[in-house]
């Protein structure tokens, strides 16, 4: 009986010492161990597409500008590489039904997306020029929304655009010559214009002239004087330009037809006069500034002048003078 009792003391005392409780006749199931996952690899970036992958998909570049597409997709997405859009890309590509242009894009080249058959176009808040004529000849476009981060746009850019009817931009976008049809109507953004003394102005552009003096001073503020800012102001019959101003608008001194003297503060920085600037005026002899690199088309166009002077590096169109007029080179 001794034996007994021992032998089981002994047995329990195993039992507690491995932890289990014997089950008779009772085999435990076997587990199998989850497999060991293979170390992930850490998470890689994307590599943005090679050169030769963008021009598979019809994308021709030259580092980030885009130079042409040579696919044939009705809607196209410009890769997120591309920072510029080259003069012609797209131009006369008639199949082009829509475009996307990502936030990378910087500059919209010269006729970039003109003659196509887009119908509309979000141009993104990246974007800060639009090139001349980008837009133009686009039948479909209704509206077109300008952000305020694109500082200028140039000379046609949305002009022949037939059913163009609104456009929504910044008063402080450089708008380029006939950058819009006459018939678009034009929406500003901004808060509205505060009149001092008779000027117009918004920021440091000379948006308009409300008065009716003869000599008129401009502010020394002013380094922009927008399209059509004196247009058929009858009164007019002198301006003193000053030094800070360095472009002038289309049509900006236009049909004044009693303004006989223009004079220039020096140093001028001006550099750009537009096209029809003092067209139609009373101008009988004009001297410009040397810091002026180009003259545009028309700009001193059915006027009375005899004389002008100016640089010989200055750009002059044949267009930009009346006929017979005596052109004097300072250099």
């Amino acid at each position: 009986m001794k034996s007994t009792i021992k032998l089981a003391g002994i047995m329990l005392l195993g039992i507690i010492v491995l932890g289990c409780t014997p089950k008779a006749s009772q085999t435990s199931p076997a587990v199998t161990a989850p497999a060991t996952a293979e170390a992930s690899p850490e998470a890689v970036s994307p590599q943005p597409p090679t050169p030769e992958e963008l021009a598979a998909a019809g994308f021709q570049m030259d580092g980030t500008t885009l130079v042409t597409y040579t696919g044939r997709d009705a809607h196209v997405t410009i890769p997120s590489t591309v920072t510029e859009i080259g003069k012609d890309a797209f131009f006369d590509f008639s199949f082009i039904k829509s475009v996307n242009i990502p936030s990378s894009v910087t500059i919209i080249g010269e006729n970039a997306f003109g003659r196509t058959e887009l119908t509309s176009v979000t141009i993104p808040s990246s974007v800060t020029m639009i090139g001349f004529g980008a837009f133009q000849e686009i039948p479909g476009l209704k509206s077109i929304d300008i952000p305020s981060s694109v500082t200028s746009i140039g000379d046609y850019a949305f002009a022949f655009c037939d059913n163009l009817a609104s456009a929504t931009l910044s008063r402080s976008t450089i708008v380029g010559n006939s950058a819009f049809d006459s018939n678009v109507q034009i929406n500003y953004r901004d808060e509205p214009l505060t009149a001092s003394t008779n000027f117009e102005i918004d920021g440091t552009t000379l948006m308009g002239y409300t008065g009716n003096d003869a000599h008129v001073v401009i502010p020394s503020s002013v380094t922009i004087i927008y399209h059509h800012a004196f247009l058929q102001c009858y009164s007019l019959t002198s301006v003193t330009i000053p030094s800070s101003v360095s472009w002038i608008g289309g049509e900006a001194f236009g049909a004044c037809e009693n303004l006989t003297s223009v004079t220039f503060e020096s140093p001028s920085s001006l550099n750009s006069i537009g096209e029809a600037a003092f067209a139609s005026s009373g101008l009988t002899n004009i001297t410009i500034p040397s810091s002026v690199t180009v003259i545009h088309d028309y700009a001193f166009n059915n006027t009375k002048l005899t004389n002008v002077t100016l640089s010989r590096g200055t750009e002059v169109p044949d267009s930009a003078f009346p006929d017979g007029v005596q052109i004097n080179y300072r250099d």
